[in-house]
């Protein structure tokens, strides 16, 4: 994977739930990021390296 990647993650809202996600390089990161939140979704992104420690706090 590429050092300047990121995640997209999209949350429903009411549950708080990861529902769509996109991996891209970090100047395509905006677009997907408005485009969720269009969607009605909340949005995070963030490099691999704090979504891979996100999904190993999430595993406990």
């Amino acid at each position: 994977m590429k050092k300047d990647g990121v995640w997209v993650l999209a949350f429903n809202k009411e549950a708080g739930v990861r529902e769509q996600f996109t991996s891209c390089p970090r100047p395509n990161a905006e677009f997907y990021r408005r485009k969720y939140e269009l969607e009605g979704y909340e949005t995070w992104v963030g490099a691999y390296e704090e979504v891979q420690e996100l999904a190993k706090v999430r595993e406990v």
